[in-house]
């Protein structure tokens, strides 16, 4: 047998961790055997009959569990009528390993978009700036998910290419904000030029929090540019602002240049910003 490698564990009623097993992800329970999420090779839940998974580690992608031991992975896929355009996705997997669920799909139609606007052919496989192993997204302990993918197809240009999508299963994924769109919290015609500047976070009851870019009148790159927002994922507002005020301070807001802000969320909707 291949030593596995855990990537994190979570101390609750059991030891939950997410392992490779060679090729194969798996969550094991303290005092009980391994529980298979996926293997390469294995047809791959949601997809039609002949696709198989054929990488758990794509681009160094780590997976996301919770404390309830719910698996969210990224993985590439082969097989029949697979090619550049759809060969990558993401699925959500039960405690038990017993409903594996395609969340979303590189080629399929983004939910909250015009019709013709598809998951991009990177969407879910590619290795963010802001850390050595991507990120596809975040999850919570109720199974509220939070992640970006890019986006191709009808319209799609530089300009509006990228989103954040929240749900608990792929029939009531939510579009959270859009590169394109009007920013929340700025005044009208300034907008979303990057929403991938750090990893969203999303905390036990569904507050999220996440970092990006703007353009508009008024913004300069890489001077107050940068910004976060938090709230929820149908309600937030612009939390701070690069260039402003830092509080108790005489100094200014200031981004990490290539990864933006870091920052963290509690379970009490506490912020921890570093800049």
């Amino acid at each position: 047998m291949a030593p596995f490698y855990c990537l994190r564990v979570h101390l609750v009623k059991e030891i939950w961790a997410a392992a490779f097993l060679g090729l194969m992800l798996c969550t094991v329970a303290s005092g009980a055997g391994f529980e298979v999420v996926a293997v390469t090779g294995q047809q791959a839940a949601g997809a039609e009959a002949g696709v198989f998974f054929e990488d758990l580690l794509t681009s160094g992608s780590r997976p996301h569990f919770n404390e309830t031991g719910q698996v969210m992975f990224a993985a590439s896929l082969a097989g029949a009528n697979v090619d550049a355009d759809n060969d990558g996705g993401l699925w959500l997997a039960d405690s038990n390993s017993s409903n594996v669920l395609l969340l979303a799909r590189q080629g399929d139609q983004a939910p909250g978009v015009p019709a013709g606007v598809i998951f991009g052919p990177d969407a879910f496989l590619k290795r963010p700036p802001f850390m050595g192993t991507s990120v596809v997204g975040n999850l919570n302990d109720a199974g509220q998910y939070l992640y970006w993918a890019d986006l191709a197809g009808t319209g799609v240009d530089d300009t509006n290419d990228a989103g954040l999508w929240s749900g608990t299963t792929s029939a009531d994924a939510t579009l959270v904000a859009r590169t394109g769109d009007q920013a929340a919290g700025f005044e009208n015609g300034i907008v979303y030029s990057n929403l991938l500047r750090g990893a969203p976070v999303m905390n036990a009851t569904g507050e999220i929090a996440f970092s990006g870019q703007v353009r508009g009148t008024g913004i300069s790159h890489l001077v107050n540019d940068d910004a976060i927002w938090r709230g929820t994922p149908a309600s937030f507002d612009l939390f701070l602002q690069a260039d402003t005020a830092a509080p108790g301070t005489t100094e200014k807001f200031r981004s990490q240049y290539s990864n933006g802000f870091g920052m963290l969320m509690d379970d009490q909707g506490q912020m921890q910003v570093w800049s």
